[in-house]
């Protein structure tokens, strides 16, 4: 079967997010490094010693490309120059390849450091190749017949990587979130898995991988060149790393990268492999040829891995965020007040509304952070929750502002708890991380007959009368009877936040004896049109009848406009 590597795109312009699976971003999973036995080292001279880096054997269209990275240690104090020899692939039927150099090569190594060098050759055979063996050989052909030295001889059988056909047993697979580090890399970074995440461009899924990685070490490092793949049916499906710059980690600190994988629509990897570039200049060109190799590869989390074991979330408490983001200023404290259950009139879904209070502990103006959020239950089902629209754009000193988010769900969502995630956009990728998680209950209101509560108002109801009003038509001398609600009201605010004018708003419904609206009334709560405290006289102008109707249910919902329409939650039910 003829494999293809398919190359991942870094930006993915989302067009709906599925949770695969998730491991708290911001949990300290303290899991052991494994064991990483380093590759023998052979002298080649006095000075000189040669460690195997990488190997690759794969399939070409005419038949075989055989590739090499070595690592050429200079032990000496002084500059030494490459030796001369020829390196050769031995496989398991005897037959030597020799391996050309890359011209982009070095020519000498300073003294106490190294260089790799890249070796390949490609070989017209189909026959199948098994390759077990790697050998420095100096060749003197300043005599006849020349004669050879076998330097040294490396077995590779164990880390030869068959390209796109390359398969790592599951046996030797690291578990999810085990920590790892890189092969023949000399580096004091460790690195984890640590979330999981699947993203839509069309129909096609792209998977975003979250790696931790920590410097251990007393020196800044700079994270290696290297890259993701998603290992599925047979397939091999490279991704890349968002990052684009050099990502420097301080002694003692550690940061977050993020890989995007695409694959074809319907295929879920099996496996994530670390990936290594190299490349190889043939002589007398000037693009030299790309290839990747590995050695690590690591499970998907399990499906237990959904469900995240977070303790219940009291409203109003403060969040932590993930230490390692730097979307939140750390002069801002944020808290989630509400999450609540909103119908969708006449429609077949439903909303959750949800109020993230962000209060400002400094002596200045703050900009409000630009956070995605999303909903998850216990199955994985991840729905996003649209920020509503606002006009208020900084939080003052002092003082708090409530920002809205909005969650349209089927009406067949019958879960009551949800993970609810904070999450940080990633530059211009398309995707967003995790930086803080919580084990949300959402609420059903019940009606009260006098105590409205709606963030960040709190409306009571002290009494109210609903009387007709008669009119006659002067032509047809016809009745028309409209109506008008008496009220005593007790308006207050509950929390020092600043609110959009628009929401939330009071709707105020009249139902007749069959149940139908006769009549409503839209009630703002903020702005110079907004309802008082004390007696209000309020006109349903927008509904008359021709015949006097008794007993009407009186119905106070809150409402909230989102992106797809009218969200309301019913607060009270009076009936005349």
């Amino acid at each position: 079967m003829k494999l293809y590597w398919k190359q991942a795109v870094s930006t993915v312009m989302i067009a709906s997010s599925v949770v695969l699976a998730v491991s708290p971003a911001f949990a300290d999973a303290a899991v052991p490094v494994p064991t990483v036995v380093a590759s023998p080292t052979y002298s080649i001279t006095d000075m000189t010693q040669a460690q195997v880096k990488n190997v690759l054997l794969e399939k070409t269209a005419g038949g075989w490309r055989i590739g090499s990275v070595i690592k050429l240690s200079n032990s000496s104090g002084a500059i030494v120059r490459i030796p001369d020899f020829e390196l050769r692939a031995k496989a398991a039927d005897g037959t030597s390849y020799t391996l050309q150099p890359s011209a982009a090569n070095a020519k000498s190594i300073s003294p106490q450091s190294n260089v790799e060098l890249s070796y390949m050759t490609e070989i017209d055979a189909k026959n199948e190749i098994s390759l077990t063996d790697l050998i420095w050989v100096d060749v003197n052909m300043n005599v006849y017949p020349k004669q050879e030295t076998v330097l040294a001889d490396a077995g590779i059988g164990s880390i030869v990587w068959k390209g796109s056909d390359a398969v790592i047993d599951d046996a030797s697979l690291l578990s999810w979130g085990q920590s790892f580090t890189l092969p023949e890399i000399t580096s004091s970074l460790t690195y984890s898995a640590v979330s999981l995440s699947t993203q839509f461009t069309e129909q096609k899924p792209t998977y975003v991988v979250q790696l931790k990685v920590n410097n251990s070490s007393s020196f800044t490092e700079t994270v290696p060149d290297f890259t993701l793949s998603g290992k599925a049916s047979g397939q091999s499906f490279v991704g890349k790393r968002v990052e684009q710059k050099p990502i420097s980690v301080n002694p003692g600190e550690r940061q977050y990268l993020y890989y995007t994988i695409s694959t074809d629509a319907g295929i879920k990897p099996e496996a994530f492999y670390v990936l290594t570039p190299e490349s190889f200049l043939k002589q007398g060109q000037t693009t030299p040829q790309s290839y990747y190799t590995g050695r690590i590869g690591f499970h998907l989390p399990t499906e237990d891995a959904n469900i995240v074991s977070l303790p219940a979330y009291q409203m109003g408490t403060p969040i932590t965020i993930d230490a390692v983001s730097q979307a939140v200023n750390p002069k801002l404290a944020v808290s989630l007040v509400r999450a609540d259950w909103y119908e969708n009139e006449g429609q077949s879904y439903k909303t959750v509304v949800a109020n993230l209070k962000y209060m400002n502990n400094s002596d200045s103006p703050l900009p409000i952070p630009a956070l995605g959020t999303e909903l998850v239950n216990s199955s994985g089902t991840a729905y996003t929750g649209n920020v509503l629209p606002s006009t208020i754009k900084e939080v003052l000193p002092g003082m708090g502002v409530s920002v809205a988010y909005a969650f349209t769900m089927p009406i067949s969502e019958e879960a009551e708890s949800f993970n609810f995630k904070l999450q940080e956009p990633q530059g211009e990728s398309g995707f967003k991380a995790s930086i803080a998680q919580l084990n949300v209950a959402v609420q059903k209101t019940v009606p009260n007959d006098t105590e409205l509560n709606l963030y960040p108002y709190n409306v009571k109801l002290n009494s109210w009368a609903l009387s007709m009003v008669i009119s006659q038509n002067a032509s047809t001398k016809d009745y028309n009877y409209t109506y008008k609600l008496k009220t005593l009201m007790d308006i207050n605010t509950t929390d020092n936040v600043v609110t959009e004018e628009s929401n939330p708003k009071l709707l105020i419904e009249l139902d007749n004896p069959a149940g139908e609206r006769i009549a409503f009334k839209t009630l703002l709560l903020s702005g110079p049109d907004r309802i008082m405290s004390g007696n209000q006289n309020i006109y349903f102008t927008n509904g008359s009848s021709d015949q006097m109707e008794s007993p009407l249910k009186l119905k106070i919902y809150e409402t909230i406009t989102t992106p797809i329409g009218e969200a309301r939650r019913l607060l009270s039910s009076l009936t005349q």
